[in-house]
């Protein structure tokens, strides 16, 4: 597998790749047509490779999170133009759910696949960052820091973002980075709070220098069950989210959140499941974060953070 040797080769390859595909499908492009149905329709059915590639980059296009799962399945297409064509259209849409499967295609046989994941990743890492103000998940560490740099007026709290396990006896790593990136997902849209990223000290002790309370989220996946329901592939997840002071760690609350995925089934029953349990998790995340802004603000409200003397002189 030709990976490449750095991020330039890989950009490279990934626009002379699409291209090459805009090129080839220009006089597909008018038949086209831009109702969800129909293009859903075409991906999933179409004989043609060329017309579940076209339907990809349409979908692609929309910007839309309601085509990841659509498009995620369009990753184990029997045709590597395909699986391109779908991994740059979630790279397009920039949702941080579609990081675990994208993560899979990045190992795919065909060069063109990896690339395409690569980069999606790689965007969507840079998009998640751009809004949250905080390193992607999977990051080494944060860009450094200005001295003296100042919280956005009327932060309230800052949270970090902890340790990740699957602990529910389920086969996948992917699960815990699941769980990160849709912890990510949910909170990067809070008002007036700091998300930081995993092991960030310098954040935990510039947000506590201003006199802002700091909470850490350790998340686990309890349990996941499958087991058929009415003919449909079924996954069952449960979460708990522990809230901690820190750097103190008092347990402060446990949030749970459980979520059930069905699908019809599509084919092979591992990857299908795999495909479902992610989306479990994620949907137990929001399940366990719904009524989490309240128990935070509590939290919150109860906290005493004294300035540091060099953030006092800077307040006044």
């Amino acid at each position: 597998m030709n990976s490449g040797t750095g991020r330039g080769p890989v950009v490279v390859r990934s626009a002379s790749f699409a291209t090459f595909l805009l090129v080839g499908l220009l006089p597909l492009a008018a038949a086209v047509a831009q109702d969800e149905v129909v293009l859903l329709r075409m991906l999933h059915d179409g004989n043609d490779f060329r017309v579940r590639t076209q339907a990809a980059f349409a979908l692609g296009r929309k910007h839309d999170a309601h085509y990841l799962d659509s498009l995620e399945g369009a990753l184990h297409d029997k045709h590597p133009v395909v699986r391109a064509a779908a991994a740059t259209a979630l790279g397009e849409i920039g949702s941080a759910l579609a990081l675990p499967a994208l993560q899979l295609a990045a190992k795919d046989s065909a060069p063109a696949v990896v690339a395409q994941a690569r980069a999606a990743m790689e965007a969507i890492k840079a998009a998640a960052a751009a809004r949250a103000g905080v390193a992607p998940a999977g990051a080494a560490e944060l860009a450094p820091r200005a001295p003296g740099a100042r919280l956005p007026a009327g932060t309230r709290y800052a949270l970090l973002l902890g340790d990740m396990h699957n602990q529910s006896g389920y086969s996948g790593d992917e699960l815990s980075q699941t769980l990160m990136t849709s912890l990510a997902h949910e909170l990067s849209s809070w008002h007036r709070v700091v998300l930081l990223a995993p092991r960030d000290a310098s954040g935990v002790k510039l947000v506590r220098d201003q006199g802002v309370p700091v909470f850490r989220l350790d998340a686990n996946v309890t349990q996941i069950s499958r087991e058929p329901l009415g003919g449909q592939v079924s996954v069952h997840c449960e979460v708990s989210i522990l809230l901690l002071d820190e750097p103190a760690r008092t347990l402060r609350s446990v949030l749970k959140g459980a979520a059930t995925g069905l699908e019809a089934p599509t084919g092979p029953l591992a990857p299908q499941e795999h495909r479902i349990a992610r989306k479990a998790v994620a949907g137990a995340v929001r399940s366990a974060l719904h009524n989490a802004t309240s128990v935070i603000e509590n939290a919150a409200a109860r906290a005493t953070v004294k300035p540091s003397d060099s953030a006092s002189a800077a307040l006044h």
